[in-house]
């Protein structure tokens, strides 16, 4: 064996020991354990809008139909198109890039750590934020924030180490590969690129990565542009969704707890722990290394958090994974104030601790479906068997439409698609009997044919890492369609159920049995008009309803 194949080889050796042989030995277990912990606890199905969004991106981009939302995320759809003939199904394809880059995190974590700590410290700090509720529910499912964060922390381990030679490229080619991975984390990565590329001299050893990364970039939006047919459809959908994405920020509301980066971190006491920690590391950071490499982790480190809160919404604890990640150097550095053995071994009782109270709520994301997919599958193999349609919500529309393409892609023919009454578009009708498939059961009256399945809740450990929407879900057997002006369900004295109607609005009925007898009340409002029904278009009076 080469000397260079060697040292790369010692390189990934993450303890340090006399031993080579039980170096690799301990190693290999830890990236097994970190492998094991990923690959067989894989989110059954999506759990969210934006894993949903990206999945069926890879099927037919469509930043118009958010398919994934603007900016895009060209990097994470890039690997998400490479695993897709080894995973056979696009979500899959993104939880197996998620996990298996989760996995590689730990090295250049482990690789900032010795900078200020022992290697058996720093390895067991890696693995200490590894296990946290946070950065390994959150591995395993099919978000950009993991890749990004793998991408970046790589490059940090870099810069740290020194950027001679051809690492000064590959530095600025990391950077470029986490932001078009995830392009939101721009000031962080910005910040971090700005810091290393200071170290570079002379400045022109930077062209080679600054022109390799700018190509990276040009490729993916000339892709982007042509995918979607042109510049000006292209740039239309970034300015409509920055428009809504900043007139709600006036909701990211919440407290220190209801922060997802405390979340995250398994709760109050725990985030409170790692983050003083953190706060300690970088102090020792200064002393150790310079202040200038501890005031480089406070920029790159201070963005990011600050767009979490200010920015993002706050309360969701997968933005905050790359910020939990990045920690761990920092805690590293905190526990090397005491000896080795006695720093390891707490760090290594703290990540258990972590990953005990973790592991829970990966077997039930695991072995549960959430309840508004469950409801987008169940109504379109029951359409399908039955010859029906399929009403959905807007919020379910992005599941169904990922649910309808991969139907299509297995050659099979899916169901007939239409959105509710409820959406903002223009009801398109429907003409053939329907299930309803909808996270809002308030908003139909009873079914009409087939009853009602329902779905609901998660534990109540798993829903504060949950966005706490999609966690009931219903399928309705041919309620009436509320077409028109109408209020939600109400309740009355009686223990009835009744709905407001405006003017003009109207009750579609599925193709019901012959036979079925239908009666319908009406209790109109004071008013200076008559009240006038109409049945299938023809005028009739109120008594002969029925």
């Amino acid at each position: 064996m080469s000397a260079t194949r060697r040292g790369a080889l010692d390189g990934l050796l993450l303890f340090r020991l006399g031993s080579r042989v039980l170096d690799a030995v301990l190693t290999a277990a830890l990236a097994a354990f970190l492998f094991w912990s990923r690959f067989s606890l894989l989110a059954d199905g999506p759990w969210e809008w934006d894993e949903v969004l990206f999945a069926r991106g890879l099927l037919h981009f469509s930043l118009a139909a958010h398919f994934p939302h603007p900016p895009g995320f060209p990097g994470w759809l890039a690997i998400g198109h490479l695993l897709m003939p080894l995973a056979g199904e696009p979500l899959r394809a993104l939880q197996w890039g998620s996990s298996a880059l989760s996995v590689l995190a730990l090295w250049p974590l482990a690789a900032l750590g010795r900078r200020v700590a022992p290697p058996v410290v720093a390895a067991a700090a890696a693995v200490l934020v590894m296990v946290a509720p946070g950065p390994w529910l959150y591995a395993v499912r099919g978000f950009s924030s993991t890749p990004a964060a793998a991408f970046a922390l790589l490059a940090a381990a870099l810069a740290a180490g020194g950027l001679t030679g051809r690492r000064a490229t590959a530095f600025t080619v990391l950077v470029a590969a986490a932001f078009l991975v995830r392009p939101i984390l721009l000031p962080g990565l910005a910040a971090l690129w700005l810091v290393g590329a200071a170290t570079v001299r002379p400045r022109r050893r930077l062209l080679a990565g600054v022109i390799a990364a700018a190509a990276m970039g040009i490729v993916s939006v000339l892709a982007m542009v042509r995918a979607e047919g042109g510049w000006n459809a292209f740039l239309q959908p970034f300015v409509a969704h920055t428009d809504k994405h900043f007139s709600r920020l006036d909701q990211n509301l919440g407290g220190v707890l209801d922060l997802g980066l405390v979340k995250g971190l398994g709760g109050g006491v725990a985030a409170s722990l790692l983050m003083g920690a953190a706060v300690v590391g970088l102090g020792v950071w200064a002393r150790r290394r310079g202040r200038r490499g501890a005031l480089a982790w406070l920029l790159v480190l201070g963005l990011t958090v600050a767009q979490l809160v200010a920015l993002q919404n706050r309360s969701y604890a997968r933005y905050a994974v790359p910020v939990q990640l990045a920690m761990a150097p920092l805690i590293a550095a905190t526990a090397s104030l005491l000896p080795p053995a006695l720093a390891s071994a707490g760090l290594a009782a703290a990540a258990v601790g972590l990953g005990v109270a973790a592991y829970p709520l990966l077997e039930e994301q695991h072995t549960t479906r959430l309840p508004g997919w469950r409801a987008v599958l169940t109504a379109s193999e029951e359409a399908m068997a039955r010859g029906m349609a399929v009403v959905v919500e807007p919020e379910l529309h992005p599941f169904a439409s990922y649910r309808w393409h991969l139907l299509e892609r297995e050659g099979r023919k899916p169901p007939p698609l239409v959105l509710s009454p409820w959406a903002p578009e223009p009801w398109a009708g429907v003409d053939r009997p329907y299930l309803v498939a909808t996270v809002h059961r308030h908003l139909y009256a009873e079914p009409l044919a087939g009853g009602e399945l329902a779905w609901g809740g998660v534990s109540d450990h798993l829903e504060p890492l949950t966005q706490q929407r999609f966690l009931e879900a219903w399928v309705l057997g041919a309620p009436a369609l509320p077409v028109g002006e109408w209020w939600a369900v109400e309740t009355s004295s009686d223990e009835g159920s009744f709905q407001w109607g405006g003017a003009g609005c109207e009750a579609l009925l599925p193709p019901l049995p012959a036979g079925t007898v239908v009666t319908a009340t009406f209790r109109p409002a004071p008013g200076p008009s008559p009240l006038a029904v109409s049945w299938n278009g023809t005028a009739v009076v109120a008594a002969e309803l029925g």
